[in-house]
Formats: C-alpha cells, sequence, structure tokens
C-alpha cells in the first residue's frame, strides 16, 4: 500500500486529472480507488476506465462477502457441537432422573421430555442444514473471487 506521506517520484508528459472511484465494502469496510487520467480523454475512455474501477470495488465486496460467511461458518459449526452437547446432557438427564425414582424397564422419553428432546434434536439439524448452505455459498463465492 502507498504511504500518503511519501513524495511520489512520477512526472507526466500530458496534463491528467484523477479519478476517483469510492464504495463501501460490508457495513464497515470503504474502498477508494483513484487514478490518472488525461484531461484529453474521451467519453468512452473514460467509461472504460470507470467500467474497470468498479468491477475492481466489486471484486473486494466479494472477498469480503466470502470472509463474513467463513465466519459464519465458523460460528455455526461451533453452534453444531454446543446444541449436541445439549441434546445428549439433557437425554442423559432424563434417564439418570428415571433410574433415580426406581422404574422398572427402560427408559423412554414421554411428554415434557419427549418435547424437549425433539427440540433440542431440531436445534441440531437446524444447524446441520445451516452448515451445508453456508458451504454451497462458499464454494460458490470462491469461483466468483478467482
Amino acid at each position: 500500500m502507498l504511504d500518503k506521506t511519501q513524495e511520489a517520484d512520477v512526472t507526466l508528459d500530458v496534463p491528467a486529472i484523477s479519478v476517483q472511484l469510492a464504495v463501501t465494502i460490508g457495513g464497515t469496510r470503504s474502498l477508494t480507488l483513484t487514478t490518472g487520467l488525461p484531461t484529453d480523454c474521451t467519453p468512452r475512455a473514460l467509461n472504460g476506465l470507470l467500467d474497470k474501477l468498479a468491477e475492481a470495488a466489486d471484486r473486494q465486496k466479494k472477498k469480503h462477502d466470502l470472509e463474513q460467511t467463513r465466519m459464519l461458518l465458523k460460528n455455526e459449526e461451533q453452534n453444531l457441537y454446543q446444541h449436541r452437547q445439549q441434546a445428549h446432557a439433557q437425554a442423559i438427564k432424563f434417564q439418570t432422573e428415571f433410574e433415580a425414582k426406581g422404574y422398572k424397564g427402560d427408559y423412554e422419553p414421554k411428554g415434557g421430555q419427549k418435547n424437549v428432546l425433539a427440540g433440542l434434536e431440531q436445534n441440531v439439524q437446524s444447524s446441520v442444514e445451516r452448515i451445508k448452505q453456508l458451504r454451497d455459498a462458499i464454494e460458490k463465492m470462491e469461483k466468483e473471487c478467482l
């Protein structure tokens, strides 16, 4: 990255103007692209230059979106682990309570316990599906960023 405090050692033979394109990338990032342009530049050349700057800005936004999606995937994988731990711990708790009360036979959740375990399993399944969606999105985004 060019340090703006250093003097650039550039000599122009043609009078030039600079063109800047400023874009917002994500909620907290912005990007400003600057290039020189001869004053006798044709509108067609100017449009081509602006198209190139906009294309570069779009690519940077895609890279930022990819980075954000990877972070979402990492968080969802952590959520999946926690959901599985919660479901397992709750099932063991219910079984332990069943055995502590001295009931005969095999434990099988009923009523409220069954609903609680079904809700926890739904959380697991939602995380699994979200992870699949995020991985598919990342694969597509990686191809777009090449």
